[in-house]
């Protein structure tokens, strides 16, 4: 074990060496530290919207989502939790745009998510549906915009907006002239505090006192990210695989390797979302549907919570045997993805007890997917910083990927 002086010191160096990544995990739990501020003061939003789906559900009527990029991914994400949760209730929910999309009916409802609220293909089916019957729900982060002003109900989560209105910024020009701003690509802290919450709301919406368990759960899931982290830092085996994932990626950006994600149930959507922001780096990602044209070298990041999902453990053999690299995150050591896999990283959390500190405390649901999330977005800020990667290129690549 180690002292307590040396594993400051421990703490302190490896902070430094992902430093970038360290300001952005902060900047995320900044940011849903805000969120349980915001909705501890929207204890009416949050009434509305789960009495609006209540009678939509009641009536037969379809909870639709719309969105683009990565915006759409969280919303098919919080869909997928609520099949999850509400199995029982024979929910009907639609992702437009997706095959078998169902119509949009009136007395429908429609949830869109737009950090700009101004994205023109989710304008195109937000105006829709403000000429018929439906009620529209609204999350975005910038307030006055169109969005905004189509919605029914609207949750405005206006601190995730870009803190440098200078698009050209040059994160490591910032830090020579001892700016510290950190690096959340893009849409990055609008994207996972709308996750943050949706979790946070479905996981809280059967509640008799909802409010207190949305914020209950936001609370417990910050914690649960701040816990990892710094469980990470303090130990080598996990700050080692962070490495060595670290320096695969840059690989893979200078050598043009393919790289894969792969996850089941939501964690799907989150790999689904790491995957695009690899993108935005210059990362060739290949799609599941592409798995045929894996090669050997290539390298496949693997999500999965109790790592015994049988079609991921297929998955993973397969990965194997074509003599891939295999990086899982996981929260559950011994299992058999984590007996296979080339690297390991394990979610859990410094727990106190009597005897003294341990790191056995895994991070289940509702927080293990979106712990990933922050720390591999994060973790790509760091690369992004380490290959001098603007945001602006970003920005243009996430326009080409539209």
């Amino acid at each position: 074990m180690w002292s307590e002086k040396r594993g400051e010191k421990m703490n302190l160096d490896k902070s430094e060496t992902f430093a970038e990544m360290n300001d952005s995990i902060q900047t995320l739990i900044r940011s849903g530290q805000s969120l349980r501020e915001y909705m501890d003061y929207s204890a009416e939003t949050l009434h509305e919207i789960n009495e609006v789906i209540e009678e939509a559900n009641e009536a037969g009527k379809t909870i639709h989502f719309t969105g683009m990029g990565r915006s759409i991914l969280v919303g098919r994400a919080i869909a997928q939790l609520m099949l999850n949760q509400f199995s029982e209730e024979n929910m009907s929910l639609s992702i437009i745009g997706r095959p078998y999309a169902r119509p949009v009916l009136d007395g429908d409802v429609l949830i869109a998510i737009s950090g700009s609220g101004r994205t023109r293909t989710t304008l195109a089916n937000v105006r829709t549906a403000s000429r018929r019957n439906i009620k529209i729900i609204g999350i975005t982060s910038t307030p006055r915009s169109e969005l905004e002003r189509y919605s029914d109900i609207k949750l405005i989560f206006d601190w995730c907006q870009a803190s440098s209105n200078d698009e050209s910024t040059n994160y490591r020009v910032n830090q020579i002239l001892g700016k510290r701003i950190p690096l959340t690509p893009l849409g990055t802290r609008f994207e996972l505090t709308t996750l943050l919450f949706g979790i946070a709301w479905v996981n809280s919406r059967k509640s008799k006192t909802p409010l207190g368990s949305l914020l209950q759960i936001t609370e417990q899931i910050l914690n649960d990210v701040k816990g990892v982290w710094n469980s990470m830092l303090k130990s080598e085996k996990a700050i080692n695989a962070l490495s060595d994932f670290r320096d695969e990626i840059k690989e893979g950006v200078a050598q043009k390797k393919q790289f894969h994600t792969y996850g089941a149930d939501g964690a799907r959507y989150i790999c689904e979302m790491i995957g695009l922001r690899m993108q935005h780096l210059g990362v060739k990602i290949i799609p599941l549907s592409s798995w045929r044209f894996r090669k050997e070298g290539d390298s496949v990041l693997i999500v999965a919570g109790d790592g015994e999902d049988i079609g991921t453990i297929g998955q993973t053999h397969e990965a194997i045997q074509s003599k891939m690299k295999t990086t899982l995150i996981t929260h559950d050591p011994g299992s058999s993805l984590d007996k296979m896999a080339e690297r390991s990283t394990i979610l859990a959390r410094k727990v106190e007890i009597e005897e003294g500190p341990i790191w056995e405390k895994k991070v289940k649901s509702p927080s293990f997917e979106l712990v990933t999330a922050i720390l591999v977005d994060s973790l790509i800020a760091q690369i992004a910083f380490d290959l001098g990667i603007t945001e602006s290129e970003m920005i243009e690549r996430n326009k080409t990927i539209k």
